[in-house]
Formats: structure tokens, sequence, C-alpha cells
């Protein structure tokens, strides 16, 4: 758990953490009147497997290219809008919330991609 810690004098701000073991008394009383909230991290798709999970679903003439199209003329790449995420400054991953987005997509236009 991490807690802020107080401190009095200046150049101390990287004091403002403190760590405390699991099995201590303070930490089981804490545990008595908070919930810990665990963040999981998000499942993460490369932008070929959305366009197989498209293809899967009847949508075979769902390509590469048309994926690319798609994103760029929404801007889903930028982080605000919550499709996907750069990992490790090196490659871009798509959420489960942007397969949701383009299986709508695919299914306004079933005649183009079917």
């Amino acid at each position: 758990m991490l807690i802020p810690k107080l401190v009095n004098h200046k150049g101390q701000a990287d004091r403002v953490i403190e760590f405390l073991p699991a099995n201590s008394a303070i930490v089981e009383e804490l545990n008595k009147q908070y919930v810990l909230i665990q963040e999981r991290d998000k499942t993460k798709y490369r932008a070929g497997h959305v366009v197989r999970k498209m293809q899967e679903k009847g949508f075979s003439k769902f390509k590469m290219n048309r994926h690319t199209q798609l994103w760029q003329s929404v801007d889903a790449r930028n982080p605000a809008k919550g499709y996907g995420a750069w990992v490790a400054n090196e490659k871009w991953y798509w959420y489960e919330s942007w397969i949701t987005f383009v299986e709508n997509y695919c299914n306004q236009h079933r005649e183009e991609f079917s």
C-alpha cells in the first residue's frame, strides 16, 4: 500500500511515499477500512488480429489496407479516444473497444466487406 508521507523540510519531496509491510498491524487495520482496487491491464491486439477477427465474422473483404484507412479517418490512434496504446514506444496495440468499433463499421458497410 502506498500512502503519502508528509515532510517538514524543504528538499525532501522525494520522501512522499512510505512502503508498509503487508503483515503489519497498520496495514491490517487499513485493509478493514479500504477496498483494494486492482487495475487490470487491458488485453491488447495487433492490427493483423483485428483484421483476422473481422474476416472470421464474415467480412472476408476487410483487409489490412481498409483497417489502416479506417483508423486514419477517425484518428483512432489518438490516445484520448481510448482505442489503443503505444507499448514500449515501439508498437501500437488495439483494445477491445476498437474491435467493437471496427465490427460496427463492417456491419454498417456489410455489402462492401462480405
